[in-house]
């Protein structure tokens, strides 16, 4: 049962939160640069933490609620 809610919950939730977070964080120029090499844009430090704190850590939490650890007596 584990390893189906890993795979339909913390799986797909991980995906979102990376590819929403690095679509916000792409549109500010403050919080990214520019790699000529690749021809992408990638997020600095601060960039890397807003969406560590904002999108991941939140996420965590949810998946935290849903694969809940029940201690027997």
């Amino acid at each position: 049962m584990k390893v189906a809610k890993f795979f339909s919950v913390f799986v797909p939730a991980f995906l979102l939160c990376s590819i929403v977070g690095f679509m916000v964080v792409g549109r500010v120029p403050m919080l990214n640069f520019y790699l000529e090499s690749k021809g992408s844009t990638e997020p600095n430090f601060v960039g890397f933490l807003i969406i560590i704190t904002c999108f991941y850590f939140p996420k965590l939490l949810f998946c935290m609620r849903v694969f809940r650890v029940e201690t027997v007596d």
